[in-house]
């Protein structure tokens, strides 16, 4: 059961920082405040449902990691978005969590995610119900 858990794209949501824009564009680089788990190849999105793309990179105080947690600042390459027209500071996006993971979260591994991450993912299926009426629900 907890192989399933570890498998699991985690919950986050990431507070894009003004004044730490490295790069606009292929990749934009820009940095980010993390609430939650943050790794390469999680997907994102705009709290809109706008997809972001995968993160390409996280780099703590320029060095690339393997993951950001809460509380963490650090710089997340997205090869997709141009900042300034599609990201801008002070945006907030979220991991695009499947809709399989979220429910199992919600319903079996709810004691498992720190509080952070549970504020995130329910932030993000809130978001998605405005567009999916039932989204995740069990």
């Amino acid at each position: 059961m907890s192989q399933e858990f570890e498998r699991f794209i985690m919950p986050a949501k990431l507070r894009v920082l003004p004044g730490y824009v490295f790069r606009r564009a292929k990749p934009a680089i820009f940095g980010v405040e993390v609430v939650g788990t943050i790794k390469p190849r999680y997907p994102l999105m705009k709290s809109d449902g706008e997809d972001m793309g995968d993160v390409l990179q996280v780099q703590d105080k320029g060095k690339a990691v393997s993951e950001a947690r809460s509380g963490m600042q650090v710089a997340v390459s997205l090869d997709k978005p141009v900042f300034g027209r599609h990201i801008n500071e002070g945006d907030t996006l979220y991991v695009r969590v499947p809709e399989a993971h979220a429910r199992a979260m919600l319903t079996k591994f709810q004691s498992r995610l720190s509080p952070e991450e549970l504020e995130a993912l329910n932030e993000y299926v809130e978001a998605m119900r405005k567009k999916i009426p039932f989204w995740a629900a069990s």
